[in-house]
């Protein structure tokens, strides 16, 4: 996949499936995250269940999605 231009990469991602993980953060996502969390699930089950990444269930965690 390296190597291919932007355009034949999503040709190629769409093609076989692949999706991203890429989500906005909103408010909605942050409290079903933190729910999850407080419920004893870990940062993976609650990315999974959430759709975003374990990097921004860390985030939320750590509170720099409060407002």
């Amino acid at each position: 996949i390296n190597g291919l231009p932007p355009i034949a990469k999503s040709e190629f991602y769409t093609r076989f499936g692949v999706e991203s993980k890429r989500k906005k953060i909103t408010s909605e996502v942050v409290s079903e995250v933190k729910n999850l969390l407080n419920s004893g699930k870990t940062l993976k089950e609650a990315s999974d269940v959430a759709g975003v990444s374990i990097a921004s269930c860390q985030k939320i965690k750590k509170g720099d999605y409060d407002s």
